[in-house]
C-alpha cells in the first residue's frame, strides 16, 4: 500500500462518522459502517477510497486520469 493509499483510507476512517450537521442521521451510521467492512477487507484496502453522494469509491490510481474500478459501494441503492 503506497502512503497516499494509506493516508486516504486514514481520512476516510476518521472523518466518515462525522457529521455534516450537528446530530447523525441512519444514512450516516450506515455509510460510516460501510467504509470501515471496506477497510476490512485486504483487497480493497490496497485501492485508493474516495467518496461521493454517499457512495464509496475505489480506484487503482492515486493521481489523474483516476479509473473507477466496478461499481460504487453503496449502503441505500436498491
Amino acid at each position: 500500500m503506497t502512503d497516499l493509499v494509506a493516508a486516504a483510507w486514514h481520512k476516510l476512517l476518521t472523518t466518515a462518522g462525522e457529521p455534516a450537521r450537528p446530530r447523525a442521521t441512519p444514512l450516516l451510521e450506515a455509510f460510516t459502517a460501510l467504509v470501515r467492512a471496506a477497510h476490512a477487507e485486504p483487497q480493497l484496502r490496497q485501492l485508493y477510497p474516495w467518496t461521493g453522494m454517499w457512495e464509496l469509491h475505489f480506484s487503482r490510481y492515486t493521481e489523474g486520469g483516476s479509473t473507477n474500478l466496478g461499481h460504487p459501494l453503496c449502503r441505500h441503492c436498491g
